[in-house]
């Protein structure tokens, strides 16, 4: 099992789908339930947005672009859950 540390959030990855961890335990979103994933950009950094076919969206914080949040790996990261969105797909 293919497990990486993604955000700040402390996202985990898999090949089933993404754990985020809450407040109170976690929640674990299948990759087949994704119609689409986006990146943003605000005034406080990126976030990344899942869309769930139930329409709620799921929002994630990235890593920002200036340090001490920043993270080169950010977008190899993104790569990889795009790639294994698609397989599913």
């Amino acid at each position: 099992m293919l497990l990486l540390k993604f955000v700040r959030a402390k996202t985990r990855l898999s090949k089933d789908g993404l754990t985020i961890p809450r407040t109170f335990g976690t929640r674990t979103i299948p990759w087949d339930i994704i119609e689409r994933i986006d990146v943003h950009r605000g005034p406080w950094g990126r976030h990344v947005t899942l869309s769930p076919r139930d329409g709620k969206s799921i929002k994630i914080p990235a890593p920002g672009d200036w340090w001490p949040l920043q993270d080169s790996n950010f977008d190899q990261n993104l790569a990889i859950i795009r790639d294994l969105w698609s397989k599913k797909h």
